[in-house]
């Protein structure tokens, strides 16, 4: 997703964690556990930060196509902000080896979902 916040990366961390929780996570050492959901703050703007637990921009943007592709349908354009490469470039290079299978369905469904509009009760 592509969000427009008012929060910091921290307070938007924190309330992701709250939305994992809401819908069933179980958070554990082991960060590959499995789980019902898994959502991750990849890119806030032009921001390069570290905290304890987590890097933004996520590293492993240039690495994973199942992260690389999605977000560069998003923002094709944008500027990794510690590289000299668009989402797409990183994108493209990664899509050879990529087993990724684009669903329209599914996008639909959640654009639908999405709309503006509809809030979630908090």
């Amino acid at each position: 997703m592509l969000l427009e916040v008012d929060l910091s990366p921290d307070e938007l961390r924190t309330e992701l964690h709250k939305i994992e929780a809401d819908l069933g996570r179980v958070r554990t050492r082991d960060k590959y556990a499995p789980r019902t959901i898994d959502l991750d703050l990849s890119l806030f703007g032009d921001r390069v930060l570290s905290g304890s637990d987590y890097q933004i921009p996520d590293p492993e943007i240039t690495r994973l196509a199942h992260l690389a592709i999605p977000l560069a349908e998003l923002a094709p354009e944008f500027r990794h902000p510690s590289l000299d490469e668009t989402l797409r470039q990183i994108a493209d290079r990664l899509r050879p080896e990529s087993k990724l299978v684009h669903s329209p369905d599914l996008s639909e469904k959640l654009s639908g979902l999405l709309a503006p509009g509809r809030t979630r009760g908090r």
